[in-house]
C-alpha cells in the first residue's frame, strides 16, 4: 500500500461484514498467494477513500525471493507476526469482553508515537473499527460513551483524548487492538493512528 488504507474484510452468509485487518501505508497483503497451486483470496480488499497500491506479478516476486534471502525471511518474518496478531485476535475474542477490546483499542492508539501523546484521530469509520474488534457499531458508540461517562476519554467528532490512562488501561487488562500488545508502541509492527 503507497497511500490511504486497505480494509480486509469477510462476508457472512448473512452478508454481515467482518474486517480482517487495515493495511496501511508501507505494509503489505495476498503474499501468500504465491506459495498456493491454486491460489485464491479468502478475503475482500476494498479501499477506503482514495488509496493507491503496487501489484506485483508473481513470478517477479518469487524471482526476488529466490534471489534475496534477506527480503525472504522479512518476508517470513511479517507474515509471521501477522499470524500472531490473528491467533491474539481469537484469544481476546473467547476471553475478553467487547469494552476490554474497545479499551485495548483506544489505549494502543494513545500510545503509538509514544508515552507524551494521549490524543489521535479516528479516521476510519467507526463501523469498520467495530467489526475488526467483533462488535456491533451500536455497542461500539455505546462502550465510548461508557468510558466518557466515567472520565475516561473525551470525544469530539473524530477526537479522542485519553483523560484517564489508567483507568483505561485497567479496563483493558490483557486486552489488545486484535493483536497489538498494551505497551508503547515502536511503530514497526503496528497501524498508525493516524491513518486509521
Amino acid at each position: 500500500v503507497v497511500k490511504g488504507t486497505i480494509k480486509l474484510s469477510r462476508l457472512s452468509i448473512d452478508g454481515d461484514e467482518k474486517v480482517i485487518e487495515l493495511v496501511t501505508p508501507g505494509k503489505t497483503f495476498a503474499e501468500a498467494l504465491m506459495f498456493g497451486d491454486q491460489p485464491n483470496y479468502p478475503v475482500r480488499a476494498t479501499a477506503i477513500g482514495t488509496s493507491a497500491v503496487f501489484a506485483f506479478s508473481n513470478k517477479t516476486f518469487l524471482k526476488i525471493l529466490h534471489s534475496s534471502p534477506v527480503t525472504c525471511f522479512r518476508l517470513l518474518g511479517e507474515m509471521s507476526v501477522r499470524l500472531h496478531r490473528m491467533v491474539k485476535e481469537i484469544d481476546d475474542l473467547t476471553l475478553q469482553s467487547a469494552s476490554s477490546r474497545v479499551a485495548g483499542y483506544l489505549y494502543n492508539c494513545a500510545h503509538t508515537h509514544g508515552d507524551d501523546l494521549r490524543s489521535f484521530s479516528l479516521n476510519t469509520p467507526k463501523g469498520v473499527l467495530a467489526s475488526m474488534l467483533s462488535i456491533k457499531p451500536e455497542t461500539f458508540s455505546r462502550i465510548l460513551q461508557a468510558f466518557i461517562g466515567e472520565g475516561l476519554i473525551k470525544v469530539e467528532g473524530k477526537h479522542i483524548e485519553v483523560i484517564n490512562d489508567l483507568g483505561l488501561r485497567r479496563h483493558a487488562k490483557f486486552a489488545s487492538d486484535c493483536g497489538f500488545n498494551l505497551e508503547p508502541s515502536s511503530g514497526r509492527d503496528q497501524s498508525s493512528a493516524k491513518h486509521l
